[in-house]
């Protein structure tokens, strides 16, 4: 069977989707849906209007290290990898930060609090605030501005708990007990303007900064990343409230980082140079003492020049010697590299500088670069592994073999050049002992000179040795460009007013479906003939649409205006009734419902009417008598009726109305009696039916509502057109069980279903479905008289309504 006996109450929860539905509901809900969007985007529009504003600057800068003296000197190499992690590190430290910060205007902060909203004026201040601090305790804190038209001012703030205020010129200094300050400005009516009111909350106020917190706090908002280590591109970012500060500041460290960069890689050359200085002022000053004896002795010899048999072995010795500075030069560079090493600063960039000046340097840049390799490797290693962890020892194993490694070859080659001396002295003992047979004298003369010589030749070597590396100095030119400046930005990143009122529209279209969810699975009432069948197995008689003009006093609209809808639709149910029975006898027509205000009279009294349009007599009976309504509808007296009629006080022909209508008669209630059910269930009302079926075609009666009373149950058990009235978006479904139980304990088989109040501007709600039989004549929108046209409905209903 199609029906459903055995509904409950819980059948409420709607538990198979239902699109029309759906829709329905939503239609109902338009204004609340409306409201939902109108309070979520006026909170979205308020967010975007009053919440902080964060922007982001952000600078591209490429790092490629290259000197073009190295190139020519062939003294350093250069590992892009580690210089970008090593810089990138840098930038981020604090320490570089607060080099940079040095840069910009950041000793005092200049705010406005508006009535929502604090806005920093950086660098577009109105005025400036020179400031001369006496008590640390005065940083940070905010201090209040207040301008007014006699070039004066108010400063207040709080100092140990206790509001500190005083007015002073502008332009003129002050003195406070934590600070003195002087208010420079050239626009004071602005300022006047937007300071007037002492007692507003709103107004102008600075804070002075301390440079170490400001590194703190900017520090932490600075984003350094590696774009692209190959092509050497690092990313600096930064934001801020103020779009010119989060500019200014990523310009400054890009700048700032271009001079460090200058300043790191010519600190090696200064260091070397240092180094040579050093040997240069000693060497200076045996120099001086040495050509001091020469001058001496050239007095004493009364001659400026060494004699000519002398010469060719002075040549020689000088030869000597300079291959012995040499030497002592590269005998200097490797005892320093031992220092180095000795102390295990192998990372250090004058180690790398001293091994590229040794004449050894081939033999050498390999095994340092493999060893300082070894040396990252494992200080690596350290943060992820376990201090005995194998791999972790055996590279620490290679580090210390690559260490000895160097180490033995730097020995090796200290030992060579000690053994070069060896032989250099022992060629130089052998010329010296060919000066034995000059005069002491010149004997002495030439011994100075030579050693005057050597140290000339060793001083010059060093002067050379300093230019070349003043020249490498000179050739650090930084290649380091910034590919991408930070421009002022001029939309905040935070918050986004797209992404803001993307995120309303979802939630306003979620709050809407929520709404319309809960009420879609909570919703009972009976909204059309597809539930009627679902849950119940009555044949529907027919839709009465809701009438949208006046309904008169009488509620009989069918001979007002035939053409109408709602005139068709009862035609169309006094047309199913024949399909129900043919027969020609008098018929019983009894009309209840689950509760009042479903319509049951107003179905009643059209019924009848358009019944007796046919040429049918119809007799109205009015059964509810505890709540009669049929006198009034016609505007009669309810003195006599059914219930004077049921107790023998009155006859059936006395309390016989007549109505303005042809062929349709009614009796009304009668006065209320204190036993309706008692009245109703006994012979006399049977005999008063029998009766009227002599006089009349069809007896319709109007019943009781059987879901708050019993009292018509007989009648409809009686009946030979049992009638029962929903109506539409008013009736719950839980009446189903009510209807289903009455048909089944009293057999009522032949009980029929009336669905009143359809909305027609809804299809698909109590239309669409057809009738009962398959013979309704089914309503065209826009051919009836009383429907009205999609432009004449109010927009919210056009949305989900089709143009006839």
């Amino acid at each position: 069977m199609a029906g459903n006996n055995n509904i409950t109450s819980s059948s409420i929860l709607n538990d198979q989707f239902d699109f029309s539905l759906f829709l329905f509901i939503a239609k109902k809900n338009l204004i609340f849906i409306a409201l939902f969007f109108l309070v979520v985007f006026f909170s979205g529009y308020l967010y975007v209007r009053y919440e902080t504003e964060i922007f982001d600057a952000s600078s591209v800068i490429q790092i490629i290290a290259k000197n073009e003296a190295n190139d020519i000197l062939e003294t350093a190499t250069n590992n892009n990898e580690k210089v970008l992690a090593g810089d990138v590190e840098y930038i981020r430290s604090r320490a570089f930060m607060n080099k940079a910060l040095k840069q910009l205007p950041l000793e005092v902060s200049y705010f406005y609090k508006g009535t929502f909203k604090t806005n920093e004026h950086y660098k577009n201040s109105l005025y400036e605030a020179e400031v001369l601090v006496k008590n640390q305790a005065i940083i940070g804190q905010e201090i209040n501005i207040r301008f007014y038209s006699n070039n004066t001012y108010i400063l207040s703030y709080f100092s140990g708990g206790t509001k500190v205020s005083k007015k002073y010129l502008i332009n003129k200094w002050g003195s406070f007990s934590d600070f003195n300050i002087i208010i420079k400005t050239h626009n004071v009516s602005q300022l006047v303007e937007a300071g007037s009111d002492l007692n507003a909350k709103s107004g102008f106020f600075f804070v002075i900064n301390d440079r170490e917190n400001l590194s703190n706090k900017y520090n932490s908002k600075i984003d350094v990343l590696i774009l692209n280590v190959s092509a050497g591109t690092i990313q600096i970012a930064y934001q801020d409230n103020s779009p010119q500060k989060a500019a200014d500041i990523v310009n400054t460290l890009a700048a700032e980082f271009k001079q460090y960069d200058l300043e790191k890689k010519s600190e090696s050359s200064k260091k070397v140079l240092s180094f040579i200085d050093k040997q240069l002022s000693s060497v200076y000053e045996t120099l001086k003492d040495y050509e001091s004896q020469i001058q001496n002795l050239k007095l004493e010899l009364r001659t400026n020049n060494i004699p000519d048999y002398a010469k060719i072995y002075v040549d020689k010795l000088n030869e000597f010697d300079t291959k012995m500075s040499e030497l002592k030069l590269q005998k200097s560079i490797l005892n320093e590299v031992n220092v180095f090493m000795n102390k295990n600063d192998i990372e250090s960039d004058n180690l790398q500088w001293l091994v590229m000046s040794s004449k050894y340097s081939e033999n050498l840049k390999g095994i340092l670069e493999e060893l300082r390799n070894h040396t990252s490797n494992v200080e690596n290693l350290k943060v992820s592994n376990t201090p005995n962890s194998y791999t972790l020892q055996r590279e620490i194993k290679q580090m210390n073999d690559k260490k000895s490694n160097f180490i033995s070859q730097i020995n090796y080659f200290q030992k060579q050049i000690d053994a070069e001396e060896k032989e250099l002295m022992k060629n130089v003992n052998i010329i010296e002992s060919s000066f034995n047979e000059l005069p002491e004298t010149e004997l002495e003369f030439n011994k100075i000179s030579r050693i005057y010589h050597v140290n000339e030749t060793f001083y010059n070597l060093l002067l050379t040795k300093k230019a070349e590396y003043s020249i490498n100095m000179a050739g650090f030119v930084s290649s380091n460009e910034i590919l991408e400046i930070a421009q002022v930005p001029q939309k905040p990143i935070y918050p986004n007013k797209n992404t803001v009122m993307l995120v309303c529209l979802v939630i306003g279209i979620i709050s809407s479906l929520i709404l319309v969810v809960i009420q879609y699975i909570l919703f009972n009432n009976i909204t059309s003939t597809n539930e009627i069948k679902k849950y119940t197995d009555l044949a529907i008689l027919g839709l009465i649409p809701t009438y949208k003009k006046q309904i008169p006093v009488s509620q009989l609209i069918v001979d007002q205006n035939p053409k109408s809808s709602i005139a068709e639709a009862f035609r169309s149910v006094r047309t199913n009734l024949q399909f129900i029975s043919s027969e020609e006898a008098p018929k019983v027509i009894a009309i209840t419902s689950s509760v009042s205000g479903e319509g049951k009279t107003f179905i009643a009294i059209n019924l009848a009417g358009i019944i007796a349009f046919a040429g049918k007599r119809v007799c109205i009976l009015d059964l509810d008598m505890r709540k009669p309504k049929i006198h009034i509808g016609f505007n009669a007296a309810n003195n006599a009726g059914m219930s004077t009629i049921l107790i023998g006080k009155t006859s059936i022909t006395e309390c016989i109305q007549k109505t303005n209508l042809k062929n349709l008669d009614f009796i009304p209630a009668g006065p209320i009696p204190p036993n309706p059910a008692e009245l109703i269930i006994s012979a006399r009302m049977d005999e008063t039916i029998n009766e009227l079926k002599k006089s009349y075609d069809i007896i319709l009666i109007d019943n009781p509502p059987v879901g708050i009373v019993s009292d018509g149950i007989s009648i409809i058990c009686k009946a030979d057109f049992p009638i029962f009235i929903f109506r539409s978006n008013y009736s719950k479904r839980f009446f189903f069980e009510k209807i289903n139980n009455l048909v089944a304990e009293y057999k009522v088989n032949n009980m029929s279903v009336i669905l009143n109040g359809v909305d027609q501007l809804n299809p698909g709600y109590g239309y669409g479905y057809g009738y009962g039989y398959g013979y309704g004549y089914g309503y065209g929108y826009g051919y009836y008289e009383d429907v009205p046209f999609k432009s004449q409905l109010p927009w919210y209903k056009r949305i989900f309504t089709k143009e006839s």
